[in-house]
């Protein structure tokens, strides 16, 4: 079942290419390191991730160029040499000419993964929430509840007297040690 329902954004892809790339892998690293972000992990990594996917479609189209026009000319260079010269056998010429472009297998496994794929309903409950609106929504709010803290009841410390360091104690702290001390400690340790 086919529909033009907007999902919101669509989901990043990879390109095989890429990872066979000497240089990908270190263009990842170096540009994950590079991303300052300051906030709660599940936010930082969130926004590292989309930083990234917005670095590969740049260094994508610097690498590799746009593929779509890439395998376009090709596919056209394939048929203007095909014009050229001679091919045996009709279906040789005919997938020189088509491609995979034209294949109804191909279409066909689309069209099972995308009815596949297709949510119409979600259940909660004994409840059935329809509709993309609602289905977002339900989404949103299933995830938003497993990052709430739910902590009812929390201590506090409130009216506890802490023992404190004094002036004299923070003068001593930073002291290095000699060997006097430790002397002093093992010998108190060991009953001595």
């Amino acid at each position: 079942m086919c529909s033009a329902l907007n999902w919101g954004p669509k989901p990043f892809k990879v390109n095989n290419c890429w990872l066979e790339h000497p240089g990908c892998k270190s263009f990842i690293a170096k540009t994950w390191e590079k991303l300052n972000i300051k906030g709660k992990k599940a936010y930082v990594i969130k926004e590292k991730f989309k930083r990234i996917k917005e670095e590969l479609r740049v260094w994508n189209r610097e690498v590799f160029g746009i593929l779509n026009l890439n395998i376009e000319n090709t596919v056209k260079e394939l048929n203007e040499t095909e014009a050229l010269t001679d091919f045996d056998g009709k279906s040789q010429k005919k997938w020189v000419r088509e491609g995979d472009s034209n294949s109804r297998f191909f279409h066909a496994r689309i069209k099972s993964r995308r009815r596949r794929n297709h949510l119409e309903v979600l259940r909660r409950g004994e409840e059935w929430i329809q509709g993309v609106e609602n289905m977002k929504m339900e989404a949103k709010n299933y995830f938003e509840r497993n990052f709430i803290e739910d902590w009812h009841n929390r201590p506090f410390v409130h009216g506890i007297d802490f023992n404190e360091l004094t002036a004299e104690d923070n003068d001593f702290l930073p002291k290095p040690f000699v060997e006097d001390d430790v002397r002093e400690v093992v010998w108190n340790c060991d009953g001595n």
